[in-house]
């Protein structure tokens, strides 16, 4: 996730560029990872107003969140993702538990180089640690066809003191343990969501298929429910470009 800094060095512009991970509980609160050099960015009205702008889509899991250890979802994928430009980015779905889950797991497409990557992310060290290239190889691994839709597994949980990332492989029929992380996050409270980062300014420039976030599950005290709304809540603000329609209280939605 991004944000940048426009200067000058003589009389060329330039915008320095660095990827970051926002906190859903404090917008204004990043992680600074990495800065770099964007030179094509000098191009008049490339970043608009310059503004970092962050908004999101889905199920809000806060209700009653001190006994929550774990949650999961069918994320819907596409090998031949949104088109996207500039910086736009689009972790959809992404999704993490409450109760200082330490990892959460994301489908990200990327406006920069056009990637699309399933990933997790480590909310105490602050890093991504797991990437994986969503192409032909992944998808006939890891997804499964629905009527004219694909879809992933993932889950994430916490064991004995240790949160684990999972993506089911259907080449085994089991889930496939991507990570783990013996400390907790730094989050108290946890989401299954849409999220997006600058695309307010490029809605005639970009194409996002529809995408489905359904079959939300919250695990609370080593037993999963339905994020009903006995469990859950939803985040259902208005979003830049596209809307979001909550199908079924707070288990199922859609962006289109």
């Amino acid at each position: 996730m991004h944000d940048k800094i426009t200067a000058l060095i003589g009389d060329i512009p330039f915008v320095l560029l660095f990827e970051e991970k926002p906190q859903l509980d404090d917008p204004n609160r990043f992680t600074t990872l990495e800065p770099r050099l964007e030179t094509q960015s000098f191009f008049l009205g490339a970043y608009a107003d310059g503004v970092t702008e962050h908004t999101y889509f889905g199920t809000k899991l806060t209700k009653s969140y001190s006994d929550h250890d774990g949650v999961a979802m069918r994320m819907e994928v596409h090998q031949s993702g949104p088109t996207l430009v500039n910086d736009n980015d689009l972790y959809t779905p992404a999704m993490s538990s409450a109760n200082y889950g330490a990892l959460e797991a994301v489908i990200h497409y990327d406006g920069y180089d056009g990637s699309e990557e399933f990933r997790i992310w480590d909310h105490n060290t602050d890093t991504f640690t797991i990437t994986k290239t969503i192409d032909t190889a992944f998808m006939n691994k890891y997804s499964l066809t629905s009527g004219s839709n694909d879809y992933v597994y993932p889950k994430v949980e916490e064991n004995s003191g240790t949160w684990y990332a999972y993506l089911y492989n259907f080449d085994t029929s089991s889930y496939e343990q991507l990570d783990d992380q013996s400390n907790d996050g730094d989050n108290w409270n946890g989401w299954a969501i849409w999220e997006e980062w600058n695309i307010h300014d490029d809605c005639a420039s970009i194409s996002v298929p529809e995408i489905d976030g359904d079959e939300v599950k919250v695990r609370k005290s080593g037993t999963w429910h339905t994020a009903t709304s006995t469990y859950a809540d939803g985040y259902t603000g208005s979003i830049n470009c596209y809307s979001g329609t909550m199908n079924n209280d707070y288990y199922d939605w859609t962006v289109n």
